[in-house]
């Protein structure tokens, strides 16, 4: 089996070789010319590929035409056509089947990223849940209580006083504009977990923005949620997170 194995990988490995010297030795013009068109084409495909700002245009795809482009014209000064297309065509497979392996290796190596966040993921929701600095009541409290501010107006900041928003979050979570006979809703709330929810007519949808317990504020992902950079603190100022201070934003959540 392992002797199969090998001839077959020895069998790949050389065909490209083999098909490139069979083309050059039957010397064919009908091949040299259709090679040439295909060139051409190649030619006008990159072109038009390195104009694409797509992350799979830019760097998985364009990269390989580029290559290749520039081989066409390396071996454009050769006399003998037979010769010129039996190593266009090796090379060009070889690149290919490069290229296939680079895509599989980056492909494998994504996975194992995944799986590594994931796992770590995972170990973190374990020991989050194994912390004995609570106690077993004190949790069950805290995880009752709705996360977010509630019953708070925002105001900005002002050196002698504060600067009424209009906006506030009544004590089910609701945003709502203060009018001069009625509170007008701005159709978004904080669910009991902290998420900024959309109403919807017959669904209520999530926007993705959440204020976690520390207050800060981040964005929803599949297996790890994103910092926005922002928080509020116990004081309910929303402030910048940095890495020594918390920079003031100048915007506050006060009764």
């Amino acid at each position: 089996m392992v002797m199969n194995t090998t001839y077959l990988y020895w069998a790949a490995f050389a065909a490209p070789l083999l098909i490139g010297g069979l083309i050059a030795a039957i010397n064919s013009p009908r091949v040299e010319v259709a090679l040439e068109r295909f060139e051409d084409w190649l030619r006008r495909k990159q072109r038009l590929v390195a104009m694409k700002d797509g992350f799979i245009w830019k760097w998985l795809i364009n990269p390989a035409l580029w290559l290749l482009v520039k081989f066409s014209d390396w071996t454009d000064a050769m006399q003998h056509g037979g010769v010129k297309s039996g190593i266009r065509v090796g090379a060009a497979l070889y690149l290919v089947a490069a290229w296939g392996m680079l895509m599989y290796a980056a492909v494998i190596v994504v996975a194992l990223a995944v799986a590594l966040m994931i796992s770590l993921w995972l170990i973190g929701m374990m020991l989050g849940g194994n912390d004995d600095s609570d106690s077993g009541s004190e949790r069950r409290e805290r995880r009752e209580q709705p996360v977010g501010p509630r019953g708070m107006r925002l105001v900005t900041e002002g050196i002698f006083f504060d600067e009424d928003s209009g906006t506030f979050i009544d004590d089910d979570g609701r945003i709502l504009k203060r009018g001069i006979l009625f509170n007008e809703r701005t159709g978004q709330y904080l669910d009991k977990d902290g998420r900024l929810i959309n109403e919807g007519l017959f669904f209520d949808e999530r926007t993705g923005i959440k204020v976690n317990e520390d207050g800060r504020i981040v964005e929803e992902g599949i297996f790890i949620d994103t910092p926005t950079g922002q928080k509020i603190d116990k004081d309910g100022r929303i402030v910048e997170e940095g890495i020594f201070f918390d920079t003031p934003t100048g915007q506050r959540y006060k009764k």
